[in-house]
């Protein structure tokens, strides 16, 4: 799940004084706290790109989060779906925080690669409201992921052959979605 920068936003940095570096850096800190208490995810699942004292020369100031698990788990679908409700538990968590410019409780992580240098919770506050501010970017056409190609089911491979099993976390997350299931039949829920 990313958000792009506009063209003309260093000049909105300058007018508003702040460091858009530093703002989108300490933004994504913030996102990676609240999300595991709105998707359910362990917070390890989710990583976000700190790059605040890298060049970027080939693409825009971004705000980019992605699925730390390999061949991921569907976690960057949820976000995306979830981004509004997200960015604005983020910004109720920075806004609420007693701190100046930033602490651990609102925009510095632990899993930071840049040991939470170039943050700053001011200018996170800002990026956030200008992205929910912003116009919702277009529904992906039907029945496409966020590439836009169409969605792949997942399959067990055939008896016999020789592709590879699903993955532990695969197998797993079956497991305990048919308990789930047989739960809630048990309980004369639907599903």
């Amino acid at each position: 799940a990313a958000a792009e920068a506009a063209d003309d936003d260093e000049e909105e940095e300058e007018e508003l004084a702040i460091d858009l570096e530093a703002g989108l850096h300490a933004a994504a800190h913030a996102l990676l706290a609240v999300t595991p208490l709105r998707l359910s995810c362990k917070p390890a699942d989710l990583g976000c790109e700190c790059e605040a004292f890298k060049e970027r020369k080939l693409r825009s100031k971004r705000l980019l989060l992605f699925d730390r698990c390999v061949g991921g788990i569907g976690l960057t679908e949820r976000v995306a779906t979830a981004m509004p409700e997200l960015l604005r538990s983020a910004l109720e968590l920075m806004t609420s925080c007693d701190c100046d410019d930033g602490c651990w409780l609102c925009v510095h992580s632990s899993v930071c690669t840049e040991y939470n240098a170039c943050t700053s919770k001011k200018a996170a506050i800002a990026v956030i409201e200008g992205l929910l501010a912003a116009p919702p970017p277009p529904p992906p056409p039907l029945g496409a992921g966020s590439s836009g190609a169409p969605k792949a089911e997942p399959r067990a491979p055939p008896p016999g052959s020789s592709e590879e099993a699903p993955s532990m976390l695969g197998r797993s997350i079956g497991i305990f979605r048919s308990m789930a299931m047989s739960q809630s039949r048990s309980r004369g829920g639907s599903t």
